[in-house]
């Protein structure tokens, strides 16, 4: 604090020096104490996008064997332990009431009527619309420590969860429920479960929330005892049950034993389902939880509706995998998608050719690796840090990898210098693809054409043609002469668009589109090349002169637009002078009706015409 505010004094002082010996304080700063007082005293250049881009970061050179220590040795927690998936639900013992005390100790009601093994599932307000994310949990309670209280442990889709709660009795003798699954200290927060075990029944319901104090998030939350866990995801939602019970439980009963049947005898359709369930589950909570486009109410819908179809044990699964998956994906945590919104994951595009205005130089037009996204044209009324809308004609790079704004100049650099070096290549291969469509449309006809074309005399059309395929074919071979680079994963030959790596050593490193949306793709050649490398993506070019009319066409309408003002300028002020003139005019007519009207009342007096008479004569 104490600095800062002498800095803040000095330059004070300093601009009033540099302005009383009329000397320019911008110039002054530049080289005064070699610079230091320049961004301090004019922050906003700091931040410029220009100066921005110029700046590099400096990277130190890792070798492996200057190391004293092995990271082995050094590193106590390994990585495959952290995200080992999780089988143990699959091996874990059902449990009845009996077993369900600890040490023989006493149990009577109303404990002995909450003890044992629930299976639950979780809805939200309402009732009708279950939790997104959430999956049907299986819980195991067991007596407490203490009088009235149980304790036990559960699992689902979150992972691992312990439980501690009481069991009392109401003035009613209903059997009053309350506990709370603890996740320890994982990204999920506690739940806390308030409810009541329904007399004569194996049934116990309550409300859920997440917090003691705040009743924000609250829902339904309904316990089912003495039903398998995989037939817990048939059963009837509590709407159903009061609409029409005898017909929800009759459904439950169907369900259940033909999953049975299909799961006793391999059926493919219960492999498949199985597979469709996990793989729409694992992409929706991946983009309603990390990355990838927001969910809209369609899929929430989906989201909460498959979720309840899903076992406890496979959700413990599920759960585990989906963390496998967030933890070896990189995450950009600073840059979401401006055209589908979602934050991005795994590759990030960024253009560098849209303009960005400098009282916004921390943004930047970035998009993420979905066709649809990449081909989008996003405005300047959508992204209004933009200078100039972004077309998909537009150079850009792709980075699998998070970086910082400091990183962004060197990238910049990095990936304009690639742009000189493969822009031979983008011209090449453009010319043969017009060579071969050329080729395609010279191709020889039919044999009824042939025929029909026999019949015809030779006229001038069929000349032109047959030069035609000359040329083209003329066209084909200088085309082929020029070598044209392969793939570095398929070997095949490169055609447009493709990507040409900005890190590795060998110039010609180039990737086609069909093996670089597979992945980070490891080459033999070239074992360096990692995830780490950037990518410049290689493409049709743009015609300079349709690049220049686009920036024309936006400097004509400005100056078309200064123009008018101009000229409405000077029409205000020609209309204030017709107003003008037209006020003297009015004066003027005003004094002429006047005289007028005096004259005509003299002429109509006879007293002044007999006056006017005698001294005439």
């Amino acid at each position: 604090m104490f600095v800062t505010k002498a800095l803040k004094l000095r330059t004070k002082e300093l601009r009033n020096i540099f302005t009383q010996q009329k000397m320019d304080p911008t110039r002054q700063f530049q080289s005064f104490a070699f610079g230091v007082f320049k961004y301090y005293d004019k922050e906003s250049d700091l931040w410029k996008p220009g100066y921005l881009k110029s700046l590099g970061s400096n990277t130190v050179p890792y070798a492996v064997s200057k190391e004293e220590e092995k990271p082995e040795e050094i590193l106590r927690y390994p990585f495959e332990d952290e995200l080992a998936l999780d089988f143990s639900a699959y091996h874990m013992p059902v449990e009845s009431e009996e077993q369900a005390s600890i040490d023989g100790k006493p149990t009577s009601a109303p404990l002995k009527d909450v003890l044992g093994r629930w299976c639950g599932a979780t809805f939200w307000q309402d009732g009708r619309s279950p939790c997104s994310g959430e999956t049907i949990q299986a819980i195991t309670l067991t007596v407490g420590n203490d009088e009235n209280t149980i304790q036990g442990t559960g699992y689902n889709s979150k992972g691992h969860f312990k439980i501690e709660g009481s069991c009392t009795t109401s003035s009613a003798g209903a059997t009053e429920v309350s506990f709370t699954l603890l996740f320890g200290g994982t990204q999920w927060r506690n739940v806390f479960f308030k409810g009541m075990l329904h007399p004569n029944s194996d049934y116990m319901s309550g409300t859920w929330t997440l917090s003691r104090t705040s009743a924000e998030l609250t829902g339904l939350l309904v316990y089912k005892r003495n039903v398998a866990p995989e037939h817990m995801s048939f059963y009837p939602s509590p709407w159903s049950l009061k609409e029409n019970k005898a017909r929800a439980l009759w459904t439950f009963a169907i369900e259940s034993i033909c999953h049975d049947i299909r799961r006793a005898r391999w059926s493919w359709t219960y492999f498949k389902e199985r597979r469709d369930i996990w793989e729409l589950y694992s992409t929706l909570f991946l983009r309603w939880r990390y990355c990838g486009p927001p969910l809209t109410a369609e899929d929430t819908t989906r989201f909460g509706n498959v979720g309840l179809r899903i076992a406890p044990s496979d959700a413990c699964l599920y759960g585990s995998r989906i963390q496998r998956i967030q933890a070896t994906t990189a995450i950009h945590q600073n840059a979401w998608c401006d055209v589908c919104n979602g934050r991005i994951g795994g590759a990030r595009l960024a253009c560098l050719d849209c303009a960005v205005k400098e009282e916004n130089p921390f943004n930047s037009l970035d998009l993420c690796d979905a066709e649809t996204c990449v081909n989008s044209v996003v405005t300047v009324e959508k992204r209004d840090f933009l200078s100039t809308p972004h077309l998909p004609t537009h150079h850009v790079y792709k980075v699998r990898t998070t970086f910082l704004a400091r990183q962004l100049g060197k990238l910049d650099r990095k990936a304009r210098e690639g742009m000189k070096k493969v822009e031979p290549l983008c011209v090449l291969l453009a010319t043969r693809k017009a060579a071969a469509g050329e080729a395609t449309a010279a191709a020889p006809a039919s044999s009824a054409s042939r025929r029909q074309i026999a019949r015809a005399p030779p006229t001038t059309p069929l000349m032109s043609q047959a030069s035609k395929r000359m040329s083209t074919a003329t066209t084909a071979t200088k085309v082929e002469e020029n070598p044209v680079p392969c793939c570095g994963v398929c070997k095949e030959m490169l055609t447009l668009p493709c990507w040409y790596c900005l890190d590795c050593g060998d110039d010609t490193l180039h990737i086609c589109k069909a093996c670089d949306d597979k992945g980070v793709p490891k080459l033999k050649d070239l074992p360096e090349h990692t995830d780490e490398h950037a990518l410049l993506r290689c493409q049709q070019p743009t015609p300079t002169n349709d690049k220049v009319s686009v920036e024309e066409r936006f400097s004509t309408l400005e100056q078309r637009f200064s123009t008018l003002e101009d000229r409405m300028g000077n029409m205000e002020d020609r209309m204030g002078n017709m107003e003008a003139h037209m006020g003297k005019m009015n004066q003027v007519l005003l004094q002429v009706a006047e005289a007028l009207k005096a004259n005509n009342k003299a002429a109509a007096d006879p007293q002044t015409i007999l006056t006017t008479s005698n001294d005439s004569e």
